[in-house]
């Protein structure tokens, strides 16, 4: 049987070449490292139900991209949101495995790309972003201005007509220098 030709100290690759298969392998005690040795690739040891975390060692992102493994599994196996961007994942699917604005922004997304995928102000503020950044985003002054962006608003770059708007009171555009 499988398990004694295994015990008897057999190589993975001999027993491949038997004819066992990676899921008969992995059920007698193959770990993923002697599997790779007999030539199965990421796409079959998931197949035979090894998951991204007990891959990751002996696979690249890449080879675990094209085994089938999804950006929130990637994310899961603990890939961040730079390595996964760098292998070809959009913007979209790694907000959709739930990357915070943050990480993402670490990942040299800017405040215009977040914004287009649904991350609000208040995430972008979190995240780290002035509100210059946010202003060239497109968030109007109103905006900006709920999410708790007062005094920076002096200094980024909006108008007195929209300042007023979104609050201000003359004494306070006076002091910043309108």
């Amino acid at each position: 049987d499988l398990k004694e030709l295994f015990e008897a100290e057999f190589e993975a690759k001999e027993l491949t070449d038997a004819g066992y298969s990676a899921e008969q392998l992995k059920k007698v005690g193959c770990n993923v490292c002697q599997l790779k040795r007999a030539d199965f690739s990421a796409r079959q040891l998931k197949e035979a139900g090894f998951d991204a975390m007990a891959l990751r060692a002996d696979f690249d992102i890449i080879q675990l991209q094209n085994a089938g493994f999804s950006a929130q599994q990637l994310k899961d196996a603990g890939f961040d949101a730079w390595q996964l961007k760098s292998a070809g994942i959009d913007l979209m699917h790694l907000k959709e495995a739930g990357f915070k604005a943050a990480h993402l922004r670490d990942a040299a997304f800017d405040a215009g790309q977040l914004s287009c995928v649904g991350f609000h102000v208040k995430d972008l503020k979190e995240a780290g972003f002035d509100a210059r950044e946010l202003r060239d985003a497109g968030f109007d002054c109103k905006q900006l201005t709920q999410a708790g962006y007062w005094y920076q608003l002096l200094c980024a770059g909006f108008e007195a007509r929209d300042l007023r708007h979104a609050g201000f009171l003359l004494s306070q555009l006076l002091v910043a220098g309108f």
